[in-house]
């Protein structure tokens, strides 16, 4: 697309992928495929690469702080496939895309602050951590909108 339409910019520190899981895997190594398995929730496992994944997913759960953090960017994942399928299966106009980027990054920020109300963090530290992952501007709107 023109003009990087397609691109998502976030300033999360976070290398992002975006995975196709439904194209052709001609040509894909078995160890590729069944991480594909694995990412589209469908039985994978046969690979040792796929078995030492699903244990480090299992660690890393067990782990208080990884946990919540696991399952934050859990949801945030499967907002972008939300996103990537209706994208493939709707023709899309770059002022639909901009909204649902919007959309996106709204409903990310709204968890990050429904997490930090839970937790009981303090607010300067919560805008903080906003505003790493996006702008200033864009932080403050979200924190009026939703920190009560």
């Amino acid at each position: 697309m023109p003009n990087g339409g397609n691109e998502l910019k976030f300033k999360d520190g976070f290398v992002s992928l975006i995975l196709n899981l439904y194209g052709d895997m001609t040509g894909c190594s078995e160890e590729l495929q069944d991480f594909f398995n694995l990412v589209a929730g469908q039985p994978a496992g046969r690979t040792d690469f796929v078995r030492k994944v699903k244990y480090a997913v299992k660690l890393a759960k067990r782990r208080n702080d990884w946990r919540d953090r696991y399952m934050l960017v859990k949801d945030w994942v499967q907002d972008r496939v939300d996103y990537a399928v209706e994208q493939n299966t709707i023709a899309v106009t770059d002022r639909v895309t901009t909204e649902v980027t919007a959309t996106m990054q709204e409903k990310f920020a709204q968890q990050l602050i429904k997490k930090a109300i839970s937790t009981e963090q303090d607010y300067e530290s919560l805008r903080a951590d906003l505003i790493d992952f996006f702008d200033a501007d864009f932080a403050d709107k979200m924190l009026t909108k939703y920190y009560k």
